[in-house]
This record gives structure tokens, C-alpha cells and sequence, in this order.
């Protein structure tokens, strides 16, 4: 599993030293936040162009939670971001995000779902996305914690899922929650306050990936 550091989580008012610590990590995990979709504003495409060049080395992967992810696909892929996801609940026409993902050369794409979208609703795209993002949490007034039911839909994407779609998870990941998805065989594990509430960021992310 790999733990790939969501950036948004971090001390943002000294984001350069937060990219700092984070240096030898290789991944890096781009949360587009404004407010549409999610109560939560993290960057916008400035923003997401300078850290990308600051940390062009990495790899980049953009998750869009937002109302209107179309309107940020064609910025984005002007910058050093190789891999981007939207939600699928706000999308009339998932093939759409998907067209035009694939249009703008992304090389990876994916969808995420809340923790109330079933499986199901990926099955007529399954052959055009390389990766899933299952979210772990939701904004519930009670510090977006970690919901212990969604290990069942993690182990169903398991079975349903085709071998080239990558599970991903996100949200109110912990030291004691990591241990409890470890061995379900998830490709990555987006972490935030996990590595961010550390001593060594470097040595939190390396006490569970692999």
C-alpha cells in the first residue's frame, strides 16, 4: 500500500517548509476544494501551478471536490500533474470528465465516492479509469473521523472491481486506522493529519508503505 500525503492537510500557512519535509517522498496528493461541493476551500490553479513546480519531481495526482470539475480539467493539465479524479455525484455525464481527461493526455484518471455512492454506479466506465477513490470520511461536525463500514465496500470493490482500476482511500486515516485497512490490498492511502500531526513526516509515510 502506499501512503500518498494530502498537502491541504498541512500547515498551509507554511506550505513551502510543509513540501519541505516532504521532500524525498515521491507522491503527492492535490486536494481542489472550493466550497461547491465540499464545505472545505483549499487552492485554486495558481496555487496548484506553484506547488507543482516546486515539487516537479513528484508525482501528482489531482482529486477535484467540487461542483463543477470540468471547468478545472484543461488548467490542470497544464501543469505537472500526471494523474486526476473528480466525483461522480455531481456529474450528469461522467463520460464527459472522462473524454475530456483523456483529451487533455492525463495518464491516469478516476472517480471518487462519498461513502453513500455505491459501487455500482462506476460499472459503464469501468474500461476507462485506471483508479477509484473510496472516501473513509465525510464532513460530519464531528472531525470528518474515520467510518468503520465502509471496510465492507472496500472489500466488495475488491471482488467487483477489474484488475487494472487501482482502490484508492481517503479520509480520517490514522495510525489505527491504517492498521485496520492494511491488508486489504489498497493501492494507495491518501493521509493527512496522520503524517501531518507527526514528529518525521518522511518516517510516518515509510512505517506503512510498501
Amino acid at each position: 500500500m502506499k501512503l500518498n500525503p494530502s498537502i491541504a492537510s498541512s500547515n498551509t500557512l507554511n506550505i513551502k517548509e510543509e513540501l519541505d519535509k516532504l521532500k524525498e517522498w515521491p507522491l503527492l496528493h492535490l486536494d481542489i476544494e472550493d466550497s461547491s461541493f465540499s464545505p472545505n476551500i483549499t487552492f485554486g490553479i495558481k496555487t496548484a501551478n506553484l506547488i507543482s513546480k516546486y515539487v516537479h519531481q513528484k508525482e501528482i495526482d489531482a482529486h477535484l471536490v467540487v461542483k463543477e470539475p470540468l471547468q478545472f480539467v484543461e488548467n490542470l493539465s497544464k501543469l505537472n500533474i500526471k494523474s486526476i479524479s473528480c466525483h461522480i455525484e455531481p456529474l450528469l455525464y461522467p463520460l464527459e470528465f472522462i473524454n475530456l481527461a483523456k483529451k487533455c493526455k492525463f495518464e491516469n484518471i478516476g472517480f471518487a465516492l462519498n461513502i453513500s455512492t455505491p459501487i455500482s454506479y462506476l460499472k459503464p466506465f469501468l474500461n476507462d479509469i485506471n483508479y477509484i477513490i473510496l472516501m473513509t470520511a465525510e464532513p460530519d461536525n464531528k472531525g470528518a473521523a474515520f467510518y468503520e463500514p465502509v471496510i465492507e465496500k472496500i472489500k466488495e470493490a475488491k471482488e467487483v472491481l477489474p484488475s487494472h482500476v487501482k482502490i484508492w482511500v481517503d479520509g480520517g486515516l490514522s495510525k489505527e486506522t491504517i492498521e485496520k485497512i492494511k491488508d486489504l490490498d489498497i493501492d494507495t492511502a491518501v493521509v493527512g493529519r496522520y503524517v501531518f500531526s507527526s514528529e518525521n513526516y518522511i518516517s510516518a509515510l515509510e512505517e506503512y508503505s510498501s
